[in-house]
């Protein structure tokens, strides 16, 4: 492990910290999506505080991927379900739920640091008032357009900039017919009758 990595506390990164992240997902009350794809892990052990040994109880190919989406807490943090402690380029320093995020730069941010100094995210339920920030300068970038249809107010603007990409997202269609002949998901497809989509 590097060994100048901090939490925002203040506080150093260490094995220790990882072994409690992992061990969190395994415990027998946790409720992590991941719980299963790490359950090959048949133990942690911390030998000296940059070093993490993990046994697995058989082979497996995913185990790196599957660490990617451990989350590595500082085990003598208190209350993460209001407040952070994380080892990024940026800290929570206001949230407001349901309405903003703001993060301030991390300065003893391990890694490159952040460019900007501030990063403020708005949430917008209402189309119509989030395309009236944009055009009013409230906000720098839009993330998705909530009505694809007022995309032509700022496709001939020069004063912005629209990205149309490829989704790597795909989408199956479930459909039923009357006489419930199949339930089957079939990717692309649409039968007469009520049909649901369902992601696939």
């Amino acid at each position: 492990m590097r060994k100048d990595v901090t939490f925002h506390s203040g506080q150093p990164l260490t094995a220790q910290d990882v072994k409690y992240s992992i061990e969190k997902v395994l415990a027998p009350d946790s409720q992590s999506a991941r719980k299963g794809d790490l359950a090959v892990i048949a133990s942690v052990q911390t030998p000296d505080d940059a070093t993490v040994v993990i046994t697995l109880s058989k082979p497996s190919i995913s185990l790196i991927y599957n660490l990617s989406y451990v989350w590595i807490i500082q085990r003598d943090a208190k209350d993460l379900k209001t407040t952070e402690d994380g080892t990024g380029p940026y800290t929570v320093s206001d949230w407001k739920q349901g309405s903003a995020l703001t993060l301030t730069r991390f300065d003893d941010y391990w890694g490159t640091p952040a460019t900007n100094k501030q990063v403020v995210y708005n949430y917008y339920k209402d189309s119509t008032a989030e395309n009236n920030a944009l055009l009013s300068g409230q906000l720098d970038i839009v993330t998705g357009e909530q009505s694809p249809d007022a995309l032509t107010q700022f496709e001939n603007n020069p004063q912005y900039k629209v990205n149309d990409g490829s989704s790597t997202t795909k989408r199956c269609w479930r459909s039923t017919t009357r006489r419930r002949r199949s339930t089957r998901p079939r990717c692309g497809s649409r039968s007469p009758g009520r049909s649901t989509a369902a992601r696939c």
